[in-house]
């Protein structure tokens, strides 16, 4: 279904088009660890059609229906002389990185509560609390939320997250979500579900 690799404009919005180039790597993986890193790695010669000008920094590939956005490239060398990028991305999830937690408590919650707490309570670099949301971009969902109507004592938990960006307080922190609530994080896209499987 996904049999190309294509790269686009960092501050593109629409990925139902090839975007600006087509690419033809001669190495691509991507590498996913549950409730950790997902990332991408590839090689692109220097071809005579010059879509390796393309593999820029921050500029976002699509590999595999899934978008990542480039952190380094770099000039190699192959075995037999010819020249490559190779460039690692991070899935687009790691652009949460970029919204601050500045000091918040999401106090006696349940799972889908503390969540929604986490992801609206951020600053943008500029320090705007009411511009640019990280759910303007993405959707966050969980099912960790209480079986019956009412919540018990084990539903209702409480974390303390201050001075970090939303990636850490969802699953880097010793404290972050996923430590604290449970489950397990699905990243599609812009699309962020945590649910208990």
């Amino acid at each position: 279904m996904y049999s190309y690799i294509s790269v686009y404009a960092p501050d593109e919005a629409d990925f139902l088009h090839n975007g600006l180039r087509i690419l033809c790597p001669t190495a691509c993986q991507i590498s996913e660890t549950l409730n950790a890193e997902y990332s991408l790695s590839i090689t692109h010669p220097m071809d005579e059609w010059g879509s390796w000008k393309y593999i820029r920094e921050n500029y976002i590939i699509k590999a595999q229906g899934q978008l990542f956005r480039i952190y380094r490239k770099t000039l190699t060398m192959s075995s037999d002389g010819a020249y490559e990028i190779q460039a690692e991305a991070l899935h687009i999830f790691y652009d949460l990185n970029f919204y601050f937690i500045k000091d918040t408590r999401p106090m006696m919650q349940t799972g889908c509560d503390a969540l929604n707490w986490i992801v609206t309570h951020t600053y943008t670099d500029r320090g705007s609390s009411t511009i640019g949301q990280p759910t303007d971009r993405f959707t966050f969902s969980t099912d960790i939320k209480p079986v019956g109507q009412f919540p018990t004592a084990d539903d209702l938990k409480t974390a303390y997250y201050e001075k970090m960006s939303v990636t850490k307080a969802l699953i880097g922190a010793d404290n972050c979500f996923v430590t604290v609530w449970g489950g397990e994080i699905l990243r599609d896209n812009f699309n962020v579900i945590i649910n208990k499987r």
